[in-house]
């Protein structure tokens, strides 16, 4: 019997497709031969689970499958970010966050299961091997090991989560916009950038959706105190917009 076809009379095609656009990828990246055969043995294991997955898309694991399409994308450019990394003299190390971040079986927007995730990253942590750490993004996993998704904008949550787990000094989002505006600068001329602003503002904004991130972001620092700094990719050196709690910004 054939498998199913969940997403038309082509979805056989699609990973060979995404294979095809990754090699090419990696090829005008990486000029070391032993990194790019590094990063293939990395892209063939993922796209074994993708192909896996768009089988069980049209059964009754549809939700779980749809999970493990969705994450491949965070899984296939990790280990070549880590390798463009070690390729430029900067020792990396590429992690899946399924290893990290226990949820719930929500699948598309589950639920962080906080107890199990902050031993799971302290675990890692003390044992991890040398090097820069990429950490995938907005992929977590159950407890009996199916990977799930945490939502849009939930790479903003899982760096939160890592912070809050760490008790980090600080988290930095690092976006196209050079931080926070009172309205939005694309549609108001009159928009003006904040240097600042507290989390309470921030979160009832986040939770409006006016900040672009997963509405339970600042939920994890706001509890451990950690600060959040929002960064501009295109001027690193403009100071962006901090997110401090109330104290802090009331002592100026």
């Amino acid at each position: 019997m054939p498998p199913p076809r969940p997403v038309g009379r082509s979805w056989w095609c699609l990973p060979r497709r995404v294979g095809r656009h990754y090699r090419a990828l990696a090829a005008n990246t990486l000029a070391d031969e032993a990194l790019r055969a590094r990063y293939d043995t990395a892209l063939r294991t993922e796209l074994s689970e993708l192909r896996r997955a768009l089988q069980e898309m049209a059964g009754p694991n549809a939700a779980a499958a749809r999970d493990v399409v969705l994450a491949a994308g965070e899984r296939l450019m990790v280990p070549l970010l880590a390798a463009a990394l070690d390729a430029s003299g900067c020792t990396s190390q590429a992690v899946d966050a399924a290893t990290l971040i226990r949820t719930d079986a929500a699948h598309g927007d589950a639920t962080v299961q906080w107890a199990p995730t902050r031993r799971q990253v302290r675990d890692w942590h003390r044992t991890r091997a040398a090097g820069l750490p990429v950490v995938t993004g907005f992929v977590g996993e159950t407890a009996d090991g199916k990977t799930t998704t945490l939502g849009r904008g939930g790479s903003d949550l899982s760096a939160a989560v890592l912070a809050w787990a760490l008790a980090a000094e600080r988290m930095e989002r690092w976006t196209d916009v050079e931080g926070l505006y009172t309205r939005d600068p694309d549609a108001h001329s009159d928009a003006q950038p904040l240097q600042r602003i507290d989390f309470e503002q921030a979160r009832a904004w986040t939770k409006a959706g006016r900040l672009g991130m997963h509405p339970c972001t600042l939920d994890p620092l706001m509890d451990a105190g950690i600060p959040l700094r929002v960064r501009c990719t295109h001027r690193p050196a403009a100071p962006g917009t901090r997110i401090v709690p109330a104290p802090t910004l009331a002592q100026g």
